[in-house]
């Protein structure tokens, strides 16, 4: 994440740690892509904790691209599908799964607007202090129209779900983006990742509730 490789290193542990507890509590497959949500997040901290390695590293330089492209790759195109869709197959609600069915197609599209983007712009990642700092030569329509998709995307769904306590998952991602916009907003994708990935450890304690007879 954006404070040192320690500190990604470090969250990547828990967050495997905490999926593999989730993975547990599921007690069926409508529940396996929810509960592999902090493996997704564990897999971008591993690879921003290589970013930060291969700038003391000259072995680990050669492979930064490929860091920086599998954390964007994350970031951009499998949250705003994952997220949502994961809900989705959460909902017991036909009415809600509609509404629900209609987020995961903005998702899509959303998907698609930055794997444009991704392959044919560049991007950089570079640490400026002490964070790491992903510069996007994107068209600024895709900066902003893919912007609001993307957090229609990552956030509404989970207030659209009847699920137990999904709702509290998309306020705690809500107060992490805004703090990361607030005080870090040069460095954002970066430690709204960090702190989403964090805030994903309360997957268990969701399929734990979800789970609870009656």
């Amino acid at each position: 994440m954006c404070f040192s490789a320690n500190a990604s290193f470090g969250s990547v542990i828990v967050l495997a740690i905490i999926g593999v507890a989730a993975i547990r509590k599921t007690k069926s497959t409508d529940q396996l892509i929810f509960s592999f949500i902090p493996f997704v997040f564990a897999v971008q901290q591993l690879c921003e904790g290589f970013i930060w390695v291969s700038f003391k590293s000259n072995y680990f330089s050669q492979w930064r691209e490929l860091y920086k492209y599998i954390f964007l790759f994350c970031a951009y195109i499998i949250w705003p599908i994952m997220i949502p869709y994961s809900i989705f197959k959460l909902e017991k609600k036909s009415i809600r799964k509609k509404g629900l069915s209609i987020i995961v197609g903005i998702g899509i599209f959303t998907s698609i607007i930055y794997s444009y983007s991704l392959i044919l712009y560049s991007s950089e990642a570079t640490i400026l202090g002490h964070h790491i700092i992903y510069k996007l030569n994107y068209p600024s329509w895709v900066l902003i129209q893919g912007s609001f998709f993307y957090g229609i995307a990552t956030l509404f769904s989970h207030f659209i779900s009847s699920a137990k306590r999904v709702w509290v998952l998309g306020i705690l991602i809500l107060l992490s983006y805004m703090i990361a916009s607030f005080y870090f907003q040069d460095y954002i994708i970066s430690v709204w990742c960090y702190f989403a990935a964090i805030i994903s450890t309360s997957i268990f304690f969701i399929l734990k509730s979800i789970n609870l007879k009656g």
